[in-house]
């Protein structure tokens, strides 16, 4: 009898066998802790409230929530908990638009960057200096021209960046938005030299020696206003402008910064120091009426023969009308400039 209820029992629950252990029982945890809130968990009622802790497990990125969501079911409410206080932090509108707004601004400024920075293979500069953008430049006094240098060392973009960034040279500051060893970027040494060599600044002094000093601070400023003016204006819109306009130009800043009684010596000097920072980069040419008219060398004949044909055409339109307009009125009344009121004073003449 024993022995037949022995064999009809299963081996696993004989006596001899040994009755597995039950796991012990882990107690549900905050999956959002983020208070000191110690109170009884609660878990989500209704799909809307775990809709809602969901977008914002999503918006902080919130590991746990995120794994969760991803195991389980379409439609249906997983066994979380959480603190009511807990709950409340977590899903505050206010920190969630913060955080969703920063997100944002982040992956745009991330998109700019990647719309603006040109590809190594497709965007290669001509051959010519970045800084004066000629191929052929000869120096004073030596008979062979200066050739072209590659840049080969990648250091040489935050070099010129220091120095396009002090002047406000916005051109140049376009241009490295590559880097110019990948763009092929080449440069005569001497305009490298000379676009890159530091902008000395007015030494501080004490206030019993400021008459001299504040005259010298401000002369240096207004003529880096001069120059950033002639870059960012002059050749990037190939304009043309009479000297006296630009020394005027300078007399202004020099008053917005406190002097208004400008040396003789500074306004005849201006010459030499617009020659002396671009060279052969800027050209003067004089008139008929003694004036002195700047412009970049990078002004085609095109551009000059197409000014010159436009205005003469005005000039006989005028004529034809009987008007005695003068060609600095022309200049100030229209989009032209010194250059075009000096063609027409010259066609009015004959």
């Amino acid at each position: 009898m024993d022995q037949k209820c022995t064999e009809s029992i299963s081996p696993s629950l004989t006596v001899e066998s040994e009755i597995p252990a039950k796991k012990a029982r882990q107690d549900p945890q905050c999956i959002i802790h983020c208070s000191d809130d110690n109170t009884k968990l609660i878990c989500p009622q209704t799909m809307e409230s775990w809709q809602t802790l969901k977008r914002a497990g999503e918006v902080r990125n919130n590991t746990m929530i995120l794994a969760i969501t991803a195991n389980s079911t379409e439609g249906q409410i997983p066994n979380v908990h959480y603190h009511r206080k807990c709950r409340s932090l977590f899903t505050l509108k206010r920190d969630l638009d913060k955080i969703a707004s920063n997100k944002s601004q982040e992956g745009n400024v991330l998109s700019e960057e990647r719309k603006s920075a040109p590809s190594s293979a497709s965007q290669v500069l001509e051959k010519e200096c970045i800084f004066c953008r000629k191929e052929d430049k000869y120096l004073k006094g030596v008979k062979s021209r200066e050739q072209l240098a590659q840049a080969c060392q990648l250091r040489i973009n935050s070099t010129i960046r220091k120095a396009a960034e002090i002047k406000e040279d916005s051109r140049i500051l376009a241009i490295l938005s590559c880097e110019l060893v990948a763009a092929k970027a080449h440069y005569h040494r001497s305009c490298y030299k000379s676009y890159t060599k530091p902008i000395k600044e007015p030494r501080a002094t004490p206030e019993s020696e400021d008459n001299e000093d504040t005259y010298t601070r401000a002369e240096s400023t207004a003529f880096v206003n001069l120059y950033n003016f002639i870059r960012n204006d002059m050749f990037v819109n190939n304009s043309v402008m009479e000297l006296s306009e630009l020394t005027g130009m300078l007399v202004g800043w020099m008053n917005t910064l406190g002097v208004h009684d400008v040396k003789p010596s500074t306004k005849k000097h201006i010459r030499r120091k617009i020659t002396a920072e671009f060279a052969d980069s800027l050209c003067m040419v004089h008139t008929k009426a003694k004036k002195v008219l700047v412009y970049p060398d990078s002004l085609t004949r095109d551009q000059l023969v197409l000014a010159n044909y436009e205005l003469r055409t005005e000039v006989i339109a005028l004529k034809a009308t009987g008007s005695n307009v003068t060609g600095s009125e022309l200049s100030r009344n229209s989009s032209s400039n010194a250059y075009h009121g000096a063609i027409y004073d010259s066609a009015m003449a004959t």
